[in-house]
Formats: structure tokens, sequence, C-alpha cells
């Protein structure tokens, strides 16, 4: 859940398991419908950044705080709102994606071909 520390302030993000079914790409393949069977052995991860700042300990936005509403006026701390937050980003239907076959790094899926260095 934590992303960037500075001065103990800490942005929530999510992390997110992809399981990357592969398809032999060209121009005219749509790997939604031309995809393996079965999904890669290891599941690749996404992350998504969201607005949620809090700080780790102390302070007047500590993240395990119930200084969030989550559900309209219900409390809820850091962790939480950022989950509802991600909510809307989890997708269960198939989705076309790019990945690096060796790599098994964080934040190795992408959603344009162009994005990796």
């Amino acid at each position: 859940h934590h992303g960037d520390t500075a001065h103990g302030v800490v942005t929530m993000r999510c992390v997110i398991p992809v399981h990357v079914y592969p398809c032999d790409l060209d121009e005219s393949t749509n790997c939604v419908w031309h995809s393996s069977e079965s999904p890669l052995p290891t599941a690749r991860t996404r992350y998504e950044i969201t607005n949620v700042r809090c700080q780790q300990a102390g302070g007047t936005q500590e993240c395990k705080a119930q200084n969030w509403h989550c559900f309209g006026d219900q409390p809820c701390d850091a962790y939480e709102k950022a989950q509802r937050l991600c909510m809307h980003k989890l997708k269960e239907s198939p989705y076309e994606c790019f990945y690096v076959p060796d790599t098994i790094g964080p934040d190795e899926v992408r959603f344009a071909r162009r994005a990796f260095p």
C-alpha cells in the first residue's frame, strides 16, 4: 500500500495482480480472442496510485486513524479509503496488455506497447 515516503508522508497505492495469458501478436490479431488457454505461471503486478496521502506515525493525518470517509459518512482509515478508490480499477474480463517475457519485477505490465524503456 505504501508509496513515496517524504518526511513520513506516504501516498497510498494499490497492488493489483495481473494474470497474463500470452498470445502471438501481429498487427491483425486481437489478443483478447486469441490468447493462450492458461496464464503464465507467475502473476505480474500493476500499481495504481491514489490521491490518499497520510503520515505513517503520528501527525494529524495518521494512516491508521479513522480520518477518511468511506461509503458516504462511514469513518475509515487511509488503507480502507485507498481500497475503495481502487475497486473500480479491478477488471474481471480480459483486456490487452504488454509485458516483457523474462521480467517479473514490480510494475512490469503496460497498456501501450511503446511505454517500455
